[in-house]
């Protein structure tokens, strides 16, 4: 919605959907991971629905009351919480610490969210880690074994499938930093883990698509490859699963998700063909147009990648949609083709005359494209020598922004001149 800005903005919601539950006073009491499961879904509201604490409250509830008197809810309500995106409680909450805490505390007899709030910590843990730095060796190793024996629980597994299936690769690489025997043995067990949820998901299901994440990613790190049945596997599931599709909405994730698994096993023309049906069919084929866009750019075909990204960015539709388009267009302009120093220079200027005019440009997800521009366009102009230029249209970019922030909010006025300003 035209709002859906202002709303990112004011809960710090960093990605859409978000589904967020809400305390009577407007408090956050949890997030949850859009992609769970209906099963799952509806346990986590039904835990809700008895704990209407914000999540800091009950985090701090769960480890200073007596581990006899929390109930399951509260377990489930800390266990389902998407820590990821948790961005407005950083100050309020450690989560690896937090996450560690919490597993070492929850009784046994809950073995699925002991397992969850588990994964869950080691993840909270790498992702506060410093680039370049290691967990020491024996913790890999505890926590591999660790990991091991969870994939192996199908009650445990199912419970998390969704975040092995999407941090496999993260997984593998921070406990593997390098090709070994261990490796190739934990590699083996994560497919055969994924490998036995499908002999019950459906085909072209969500559950059953999302099995194929740790196939593209795991066979695709250092050392590693598609076996010819591996390929074969993927490329019939992806065509049923594309057959398969009944609406809309599907179509966009379907699409994407199989041209992504497709192109990963290096099937790039059937790849290409889902994606150019889709095209034909789709209400929003500018998704498509730019996944192909990321594909040619990853086959190093620039100028048909700068094709699909225009025409992507040209056949988007609303305010929010069209800016952030219009963020990748520019990006892959100043990556793909930066000696046209006059295009870009153009391209910018018509972006920023068109977009920026919106309220809620400097808000939620629109505000981190921005400044990705911003980043790039810094870098750009440093390597063209072209520093100059910029700072002469940055001064004519703060008067526009003055000139247009007639009848808009405070928070307008200060961004667009804050992000201006801190330009160049």
């Amino acid at each position: 919605t035209e709002s859906a800005q202002q709303w990112g903005e004011k809960l710090n919601a960093s990605g859409y959907p978000t589904l967020m539950v809400l305390s009577p006073e407007g408090s956050e009491v949890v997030r949850l991971s859009a992609e769970m499961s209906p099963k799952e879904f509806t346990e986590a509201l039904n835990s809700v629905y008895d704990n209407l604490y914000p999540i800091h409250v009950l985090v701090k509830n769960i480890l200073s009351t007596p581990v006899d008197k929390v109930d399951q809810k509260s377990w489930q309500i800390a266990a389902s919480y998407d820590w990821a995106q948790a961005k407005n409680n950083a100050e309020k909450i450690n989560w690896a610490e937090s996450y560690a805490q919490l597993e070492n505390r929850i009784p046994a007899k809950f073995k699925r969210e002991k397992d969850r709030l588990y994964v869950n910590a080691i993840l909270a843990e790498l992702g506060d880690l410093k680039e370049g730095t290691e967990l020491p060796e024996a913790k890999r190793k505890t926590i591999a074994d660790r990991l091991g024996k969870i994939l192996t629980d199908s009650d445990s597994f199912i419970y998390s499938q969704q975040t092995f299936a999407y941090y496999s690769a993260e997984l593998t690489k921070a406990l593997f930093p390098k090709k070994t025997e261990a490796r190739d043995q934990f590699i083996i067990q994560y497919k055969a883990a994924f490998a036995r949820s499908r002999e019950t998901a459906v085909e072209g299901s969500y559950t059953r698509l999302i099995s194929f994440y740790p196939m593209a990613e795991l066979n695709t790190i250092e050392g590693e490859s598609f076996t010819p049945e591996e390929k074969e596997l993927v490329k019939v599931e992806m065509l049923k699963a594309v057959e398969k599709i009944a609406g809309s909405h599907e179509q966009v994730f379907v699409s994407d998700t199989t041209a992504y698994i497709l192109d990963k096993a290096g099937l790039v023309d059937v790849a290409r063909k889902i994606l150019e049906q889709d095209i034909e069919k789709s209400k929003t084929p500018y998704y498509s147009m730019a996944t192909l866009a990321s594909m040619e750019k990853k086959a190093g075909r620039k100028k048909e990648a700068l094709t699909w990204i225009e025409r992507a960015y040209n056949t988007s539709e609303g305010n929010a949609t069209r800016l952030q388009w219009g963020t990748s267009y520019l990006n892959y302009l100043m990556e793909l083709s930066p000696e046209n120093k006059d295009t870009i220079l153009r391209e910018l200027q018509k972006f920023y005359r068109k977009h920026l005019v919106q309220p809620d440009a400097f808000m939620g997800r629109n505000k981190g494209r921005l400044d990705r521009v911003a980043t790039k366009l810094k870098d750009w102009g440093t390597k063209l020598e072209m520093n100059g230029q910029i700072k002469d249209l940055q001064k004519k970019w703060i008067k526009d922004c003055e000139a247009s922030s007639q009848g808009k909010t405070d928070f307008y006025k200060e961004g667009c001149k804050k992000y201006f300003t801190e330009l160049i």
